[in-house]
């Protein structure tokens, strides 16, 4: 009796050690698909704002010295400009001096339009995937929304004074009862 007990503890242990390796391999496994894909998706950063908001754009490494800002879109690929500690040199026309550099090197851009939408390079190394959105149309709702609740602040308002009236006749009707009362 006792040997079939040692036997059947063994082979739990056995089980069990079994077991033991096949999750910590499951789980070193997922470990290392997760550490993988945020290596992959770290490097570049999804950026959304509105139009004519303004954004800064940051590098995901430090750069030292000279560093250039390109964008591309529709796998065209343009320079913006290149920028250093104390001067920016723009490779592109830039009329409205929208875009400027920062102390840290990240790429300033004044008053964003949808065309400013894209994936940005710094120092040829994809940085940030820029997406620009046109400003909120008026809701169309609005209007609807408005006559909807003035007709029901009217109903309400009817139902207040209807029941205010009624009590207020009432009221007077136990007053004149009372009085025909005494």
């Amino acid at each position: 009796m006792e040997q079939l007990h040692i036997n059947r503890a063994r082979t739990s242990v056995c089980e069990l050690s079994l077991f033991c390796v096949k999750m910590r391999v499951n789980i070193y496994s997922c470990l290392l698909v997760f550490v993988l894909g945020c290596n992959v998706t770290a490097a570049i950063k999804h950026v959304t704002v509105q139009e004519k908001q303004s954004v800064s754009l940051s590098c995901p490494h430090y750069v030292v010295g000279e560093m250039t800002w390109s964008r591309e879109t529709n796998g065209h690929r343009v320079d913006i400009l290149t920028a250093d500690v104390n001067w920016d040199k723009k490779h592109i026309p830039d009329p409205d001096r929208r875009y400027s550099s920062l102390v840290d090197k990240s790429l300033y851009i004044r008053s964003v339009t949808v065309s400013d939408s894209g994936r940005y390079f710094c120092d040829n190394e994809a940085a940030v995937q820029l997406t620009v959105i046109p400003p909120a149309a008026p809701h169309l709702w609005q209007p609807v929304r408005l006559v909807i609740g003035g007709v029901f602040l009217i109903i309400m308002i009817s139902i207040t004074v209807t029941a205010w009236t009624e009590a207020r006749q009432k009221q007077k009707r136990r007053a004149t009862q009372r009085e025909n009362d005494v």
